[in-house]
């Protein structure tokens, strides 16, 4: 995925790093890791790609990562009860970020 920062200014050269972008955010699961999600994210340059179909798939990956927040369980880490509500928070902020 570091190589996505390089990819040319060329609108095929980019569709083609968000589909395998899209393709390593499902296989990894990012939509799990809302931090990470939003890492990768910057890297496929969204606000400028046209393709329809891909903006189909992006979203449906964000909305995916949403759902997740809204029935996520606060697993016991060890954390308080304070931690875990500041980062379901963060996660929240961060899932909201990504469809602008």
């Amino acid at each position: 995925l570091p190589l996505l920062a390089s990819v040319p200014a060329i609108e095929e050269a980019w569709r083609l790093a968000r589909q395998v972008l899209l393709r390593c955010i499902r296989r990894r699961r990012l939509e799990h890791d809302i931090p990470q999600l939003a890492v990768c994210w910057s890297l496929g340059r969204w606000s400028f790609c046209r393709d329809e179909a891909l903006i189909e798939q992006a979203f449906r990956v964000l909305t995916d990562a949403w759902r997740r927040l809204q029935v996520f369980v606060d697993i016991d880490d060890g954390a308080g009860e304070e931690e875990r509500a500041r980062r379901r928070w963060r996660d929240q902020e961060l899932a909201v970020q990504l469809f602008a």
